[in-house]
This record gives C-alpha cells, structure tokens and sequence, in this order.
C-alpha cells in the first residue's frame, strides 16, 4: 500500500473533520426534520425554539412553540407581556425559570437594543438565561456566523467520531469539542450545519446504542472503528440518589372554588400558583403545622392520593389531604380562594395540575362542600 493510500484510508483529524462536515451537510438536507422552528431565520424565534428544548423533548415542545409564538409573535409583545402572563403560556413546559428569563431578556432586548436581537456573542450572553450553547445556536443558526454550538448531542457525537475518552460533563471534553467543531464549520454553512450536527446527535448517533449502520460518518468515526460507540462519553462517577421531600398538600374545596396558595420567590417553583403544602417531618401535626404555616385553623381529614413528582436534583412525594376550614374570617395573602373555571388561566406546575383531576372531579367537589 503506497503511503497516499494509507493516509487517504486513515485521515489526520483535520481532514477528518472535514471531510465529516461535508458528509453530514448531505446528510442533513436531506434527511432533516421538518420543524417549525427552522422556517424561520428570525433570531427571536429560534432563540425560543432553543429555551423551549432544554431539558425537554421535541414532540413537548411541538405542542408549545406555535402556540407560544401566536401569543408572543416578537420580542415587542413579549416585553410587553406580563409574568403572570407569560407562566401561564408556559404552564406544564416545567423549568419555569427558562420562561422568567425569557420574559427578562425580552425586556432587556427591547429597551437596550430597540427589539433587535443583538449579533455580539459577548451581548448575547449577557442576557438572562442565554449560555455559550444557546448564543452560538442562535449566532450560526440566525447569523450565519461560524460559533460553535455545543450541546449534549453534539459532544457525543463528537467524542465517538474522535474516541475522545475524556469523562462526559468534564472542560477538558468540552474545550476538545468546541475546538473541533470550530474546526469544522463550513464556509457560509454555519445554520444548516450547526442544524445539522443536532440532528445527527438527535436521530443518529443517539445515547446507548448509536444507528451506525445509517450514519453518514461510520467510516469516518473511530468508536465506529473500535467498536466503542456505546461507551462513549465516558460517564462520570454515579451521583447519590436524589433526595425526596414528603410533603402534605391540604386540598380545601367548596362550591365549585379551591384554595390556592401563590408561591414565594424563593421557594421551588416560585411565582407560580400550587395548593398549600407543608414539609411531613416526624413528630409534626398538620392541624398544627397548618396554623404555624398559613394562620389556618382546619380540620383535616382522610388522604385523597399521594402523587410523586420528579424534578432534576429531587423529587416530591405529595399526600393529598382532604381539609376543611373551621375559622371564617380573614386567611393569608398567599392564599385565594378561586373558581375551577380559572385554573386553565393560571399559572400552575406540573406537580401540581397532576392532583387537579382528583380535586374538580364532581365526587371530590361535592364532598369538599359539604366539609366547608
């Protein structure tokens, strides 16, 4: 074998590089999705596309982005908007905190910058809840400009076709990433093929084990090669199990209406509406617990259903208790009294909406009634 041969066979990392870009730019024109997101060069709109995908998985995000964008259909109307407005639009996207920002960032972009969603990486960056990945997303996607943009997809993708065996979630795997696909990014290609390494990391090269035999790259790809695809990245060391909160969540309802607690800033999930709960500990009441908490003096009565939800770093464990008020006159700030007609309009969480069902079913409602 001549030495040309060899190295045409077992390309250096550069050609490498290059010579996958240009086999995943074919790819992508013709096997990418059609998503509503990508009709777009707008970079307000791929900007929300972006926030809306973190953490959460395309077909969620299908249901909220249209939408979304016809109650907000530019940064303008959404500066304008009000948080509770913007929540509540959110209701059931989880993370609400993404939403915040956005509403933040919006405000910003539209007194700062006139509506014009910046081009400098470092302005970019600088608004709430925008990072390295969702700047270089919306530069090379809306831009054009050559910034990488790496996320969980495209350092897998990454790290097999380069056997890079650094452990996932480490800066020496990241820097390494990000200085190969800055390597990488076509001349005046930057949004089809950011667009494109996303989509090979989403329905190719996927967690596990990889579809290598329709991958563009296979030949290329040197996991492939040493049949290391499902080891790669490497994972850090297992984290301890994530803690669960036992809580007792009090379910006051009368005639047609339910006691909703609006949650403080502080508190997970706060600014959102939930129904009051109080943290189970040993030796604790919760006729008690409910009079130190809330003011409430209430009688309390069977379990109605435990429901678990689970969040990132934790999961709540929420028993739902059937309460009756004995007082009659004034309650907390926190807490109001409101028809079942309104939820839809409220900004409830998740954890939450899950117990509604048990609560406005007419049995529950009937029941509550004759308590109050």
């Amino acid at each position: 074998m001549s030495r040309d041969a060899g190295e045409k066979e077992n390309p250096g990392t550069q050609e490498r590089l290059k010579e996958a870009a240009q086999s995943l730019l074919t790819w992508y024109r013709e096997h990418h999705r059609d998503l509503p997101w990508r009709c777009s060069k707008d970079p307000y709109k791929i900007w929300i596309s972006e926030i809306m995908l973190q953490q959460t998985r395309v077909d969620t995000v299908l249901e909220y982005y249209p939408r979304f964008i016809t109650l907000f259909p530019d940064i303008h109307t959404l500066a304008r908007a009000s948080e509770e407005q913007v929540l509540t639009s959110w209701k059931g996207l989880g993370y609400y905190n993404r939403a915040r920002n956005a509403h933040q960032a919006a405000r910003i972009i539209a007194d700062r910058y006139g509506g014009a969603f910046p081009e400098d990486l470092q302005a970019i960056q600088a608004l709430p809840g925008i990072g390295a990945y969702t700047a270089g997303a919306i530069l090379s996607i809306a831009f054009g400009k050559a910034v990488p943009a790496i996320d969980g997809n495209v350092l897998r993708f990454i790290a097999r076709l380069l056997l890079l065996q650094d452990a996932r979630g480490s800066s020496a795997l990241h820097r390494k990433v990000d200085q190969a696909v800055g390597g990488m990014i076509p001349d005046h290609q930057a949004a089809d093929f950011t667009q494109a390494l996303m989509e090979m990391g989403a329905l190719v090269c996927i967690p596990g084990h990889p579809r290598c035999e329709t991958c563009p790259v296979n030949t290329l790809c040197l996991a492939c090669a040493h049949q290391m695809q499902s080891e790669l990245p490497v994972k850090k060391e297992r984290k301890k199990a994530n803690p669960q909160m036992r809580y007792w969540v009090m379910a006051f309802v009368k005639e047609n209406q339910i006691l909703m607690e609006y949650r403080e800033e502080e508190t997970l999930l706060g600014h959102l509406w939930g129904l009051p709960m109080i943290l189970i500990r040993e030796g604790l009441d919760l006729v008690q617990e409910a009079k130190a908490h809330f003011g409430l003096d209430i009688e309390a009565g069977p379990v109605l259903g435990t429901f678990i939800h689970q969040f990132t770093h934790r999961s709540w464990r929420m028993e739902v208790v059937s309460c009756s008020l004995r007082q009659s006159g004034p309650i907390s700030s926190s807490l109001q009294w409101r028809h079942f007609d309104e939820l839809p309009q409220m900004a409830i969480p998740t954890a939450f909406q899950k117990i509604m069902p048990l609560l406005t079913a007419g049995d529950a409602a009937d029941q509550g009634s004759r308590r109050s």
